[in-house]
């Protein structure tokens, strides 16, 4: 479907090494009578849609269910930004797992990268973080979205986070059920250090969608880095 018909023949051999990932291998139908074609060929039906397999509402045309935590209670999917690995460097908008940006792509550094900190708040080692900056062009917002289960009728969540500022700029983590501001808070980090942030989001219920944002408002090429994010929920009586 990719290539032009004369590197699309019958005969024509390419070799794909094992870690390739192959896109454009198939074969193309010639019909040289599209009415009686069209007479004996039948339209097929339509493909069922996918089920939704996970939380979040706005990616259900994908199965991110491989990267959806064993805790059944944990709603944010990729909260550690590990996936797709990179070894350095951005991750374009549309490939970060589950998570989304307005802007083009993703500042992915690695442990104790540029002389970040290497260890998190429980003196693990960090990993993979994104950088919340993006040259003064504010806001530079990153969110995920996620559906309440219906497992859970009544509930409340606790959001947690690492943060850790290279420059004090002006960031906060908003909260929305149903697109209505519930929950807001002032990014909260130590100097050369991570640091745990904790934010309570009371009276949920089944179907209802979340969203989680994180934004920051300043005007330089440096901000904060964001890790570990959690939203854990917990049924209510």
């Amino acid at each position: 479907w990719r290539d032009r018909p004369k590197w699309a023949r019958v005969t024509l051999r390419r070799h794909y090494p094992q870690w390739q990932g192959v896109y454009n291998v198939g074969f193309r139908a010639v019909i040289n009578d599209p009415k009686k074609a069209a007479e004996v060929l039948k339209v097929p039906a339509p493909l069922p849609k996918k089920p939704l397999k996970f939380g979040t509402t706005e990616e259900n045309e994908v199965d991110l269910s491989q990267y959806k935590s064993k805790n059944p209670n944990e709603m944010i999917i990729n909260g550690g930004f590990d996936f797709p690995y990179r070894e350095k460097g951005g991750v374009n908008a549309g490939d970060m797992i589950a998570w989304k940006t307005n802007k083009n792509n993703f500042e992915v550094w690695n442990t104790g990268e540029n002389g970040a900190p290497k260890l998190n708040s429980r003196g693990k080692e960090t990993g993979r973080q994104i950088e919340i900056a993006d040259g003064g062009n504010a806001p530079f917002d990153v969110w995920q979205v996620f559906r309440i289960p219906e497992s859970f009728p009544r509930a409340s969540g606790v959001l947690t986070f690492e943060a850790w500022p290279r420059k004090r700029q002006e960031c906060t983590v908003n909260v929305y059920v149903n697109a209505r501001l519930v929950a807001s808070k002032k990014l909260e980090g130590a100097d050369g250090v991570w640091t745990k942030n904790t934010l309570e989001v009371p009276n949920l219920s089944a179907g209802q969608t979340v969203k989680v944002l994180f934004r920051e408002n300043g005007e330089e090429s440096l901000g904060w880095h964001l890790d570990d994010v959690s939203f854990i929920l917990s049924k209510k009586k």
